[in-house]
């Protein structure tokens, strides 16, 4: 959910922008298109009117009608040229706003992990220091919850929702996410016993997440 909210937001304001370009594009080409036709019908038109009253030589004429005609072929060419070019602009533009939106997807989804990696870790030594205690534990097992509820989300996630860049960003979270499940299973049973490797597996997996964080922030700004 998290995820596809992202996209989805990214994908909405790439494709206002690209309606937004296209429109001025659009208007662009048509005052452009009628300059063009307009000057050259005033260059005709005003070159038989000098030949006519004897101001230019009779064969001013037929030069008019070749720069004319010189100037539609321009047109004809350049016109879909201007559209090619365009069109290849903002399919590049397109590629880097979806390998930014991607990027971010998955920085999101990277806090969103380490948030909950260190929860469940806090939520463990609490449980371990005040088994058989009266005190309350909810806290505790609520972070278990939120370490099962992430695996499952991550587990869900298909890995062509984001870009290619970030499947082995994926592949590692959903590890340390599963990871999260096993350890939080741990409180599952009042009786069980939370080993010191178990909490240094957690720390480990958060520093991991921390270096991710960073690394995906040096991609964004190159």
């Amino acid at each position: 959910m998290l995820v596809g909210h992202l996209m989805s937001c990214g994908c909405c304001r790439l494709n206002n922008k690209l309606k937004e370009k296209i429109a001025g594009y659009s208007v662009t080409l048509i005052w452009a298109l009628l300059f063009l036709v307009s000057s050259s019908w005033l260059l005709v038109g005003s070159v038989a009117y000098w030949v006519k009253k004897g101001w230019l030589p009779p064969d001013s004429a037929g030069w008019a009608q070749a720069i004319g005609g010189l100037l539609a072929v321009m047109v004809a060419i350049a016109v879909p040229a201007y559209q090619s070019y365009h069109q290849q602009k903002q399919l590049q533009e397109k590629d880097v706003r979806s390998r930014l939106d991607g990027m971010q997807a998955t920085r999101a989804l990277m806090e969103h992990l380490l948030g909950v990696q260190i929860r469940l870790r806090t939520g463990l030594y609490q449980f371990q220091l005040r088994r058989g205690l009266f005190e309350s534990l909810d806290g505790a097992r609520a972070s278990a919850h939120d370490a099962k509820q992430a695996a499952a989300m991550l587990r869900e996630l298909s890995v062509v929702a984001l870009s290619v860049q970030m499947v082995h960003f994926l592949v590692g979270m959903r590890e340390i996410a599963s990871y999260g499940e096993f350890a939080a299973q741990t409180m599952d049973n009042p009786m069980s016993v939370v080993t010191p490797d178990v909490l240094n597996k957690l720390k480990s997996n958060t520093e991991l997440l921390k270096k991710w964080i960073n690394e995906l922030d040096g991609l964004e700004q190159s």
